[in-house]
């Protein structure tokens, strides 16, 4: 009797750590292990398995506790070994994972991916008053991660800058009495997120002519 007691009691014990050890693999394996980054808005980003079996399928979604950012596509592949995303506007982290199903009806571990969503950059310009021969500039506010690539247009000439900071002044080529609209061609931030320019309200850089003096005469 004392030794069924034993054996159970050590049953028991390997059991718990049995347990145990099933506990931490299957927490370790569902750890993320990478991340990738992309801007809000983006369309059709696709998304696979690395040395997908042709025979398994693959099931998707967002994490729990994560926010479904984005809208998946299963139409790509026949057995779903790669996904497309398309991205909404709101930016944040969220993580996707998938799990496989082998032809024999196996399961493999979850796999996740942590996912950035940076916002797109913003610009607001306004222009300046100078006199005919000085220097005209445009004042600039971003919004994004700097540095930010700018290309303005003065309808003839463009003009590219590389910003820093996310208030700027800069120069444009402008000198002939009169006024002058400089409308945005593109920004780009360091996140290579392009900013949607179709609504910037260009800038006006009136310049006013000098005067002309007659010359000096005695009376």
């Amino acid at each position: 009797m004392r030794t069924l007691t034993t054996l159970t009691s050590n049953w028991k014990g390997t059991a718990f750590f049995v347990g145990l050890f099933w506990l931490i693999s299957v927490a370790a394996s569902a750890q993320s292990t990478a991340t990738d980054t992309v801007c809000v808005e983006t369309q059709d980003v696709t998304y696979g398995i690395t040395g997908a079996s042709a025979s398994s399928n693959f099931t998707w979604g967002f994490a729990s506790g994560f926010s479904a950012l984005g809208t998946i596509d299963n139409s790509v592949s026949a057995n779903n070994a790669e996904i497309e995303i398309d991205w909404g506007s709101t930016s944040g982290t969220t993580r996707i994972y998938a799990v496989e199903q082998s032809a024999d009806g196996c399961y493999g571990d979850t796999v996740f991916l942590d996912i950035v969503l940076n916002p797109l950059p913003t610009i607001s310009l306004t222009g300046d008053i100078v006199c005919e021969n000085d220097s005209s500039s445009v004042n600039l506010t971003l919004t994004g991660t700097a540095p930010w690539d700018v290309t303005l247009s003065d309808g003839t000439n463009t003009y590219n800058y590389t910003v820093n900071n996310a208030t700027a002044t800069v120069v444009v080529g402008v000198f002939t009495p009169g006024t002058h609209t400089i409308s945005v061609v593109s920004v780009s931030d360091a996140n290579s997120c392009d900013a949607d320019v179709s609504g910037v309200t260009p800038a006006t850089i009136t310049i006013n002519a000098k005067p002309t003096t007659g010359g000096i005469f005695h009376y």
